[in-house]
C-alpha cells in the first residue's frame, strides 16, 4: 500500500517505520514538521521566502537571472523530457519550494533532481526518496496535485510506480 499526502504527520512516519510507502507531496513549509524525526534531516523551505546572510536577505533559490539551476538525472522519468536540466517543459510543475539537508555526496543515490545556485552553492532537492524503517518516504517539491497537465500526470504516476516497486534486501 501506498500512502500519498501533503502533510507528513507522526502516524505517517510510524507507518513507515513498520515498512508503509509514503509520497509526500511538499506545497508548504510546514508540509515537514520539524519535531519528526525522519531519517534524514529535510525541510521544507519557499523559494522566495528572504534567507537569512544572502545579500538583501533574499533566497538564493528565487532563480531570477539564471542564477539557478533545477536539474532531473536522465533516465529518472523515461516516459517525460529526457534533458538534465528542466526547462519550458516542466514549467506546470516547477516547485514553489526547495528540500533542504541534501548534501550530493552523501545523498547521491537518494536524490533524482535537485536545484543549485550560482557555481554549484547551495544544493536543495526537488525529489528526494530514502528509507524510512523497514518502510520508505519520497518527498517532492513538484507541483503534481491539483495540477493536471501531462507533465503532472505522468511525473505523480512515475513517482506511484517507483514507489511499490519491491526494494532490494540491504544487507
Amino acid at each position: 500500500d501506498v500512502v500519498i499526502t501533503t502533510q507528513l504527520t507522526a502516524d505517517l512516519l510510524e507507518y513507515a517505520e513498520a515498512g508503509g510507502r509514503i509520497l509526500v507531496l511538499v506545497r508548504s513549509a510546514s508540509a515537514l514538521p520539524a519535531d519528526l524525526e525522519m531519517r534524514r534531516r529535510v525541510e521544507a523551505h519557499l523559494r522566495r521566502l528572504p534567507h537569512a546572510g544572502w545579500p538583501g536577505q533574499r533566497s538564493p533559490w528565487e532563480g531570477d537571472w539564471v542564477s539557478s539551476f533545477s536539474w532531473i538525472l536522465p533516465g529518472a522519468f523515461p516516459q517525460l523530457p529526457g534533458r538534465p536540466l528542466l526547462d519550458a517543459a516542466y514549467e506546470e510543475v516547477a516547485p514553489d519550494h526547495v528540500l533542504l539537508g541534501y548534501d550530493p555526496v552523501k545523498h547521491r543515490d537518494e536524490v533524482v533532481a535537485g536545484m543549485f545556485v550560482g557555481w554549484v552553492h547551495e544544493p536543495a532537492a526537488l525529489l528526494w526518496s530514502f528509507d524510512q524503517g523497514a518502510g520508505s518516504l519520497v518527498l517532492t517539491t513538484f507541483r503534481l496535485a491539483p495540477e493536471s497537465g501531462p507533465v503532472a500526470a505522468t511525473m505523480l504516476q512515475c513517482l506511484i510506480d517507483r514507489i511499490v516497486e519491491p526494494r532490494p534486501v540491504r544487507r
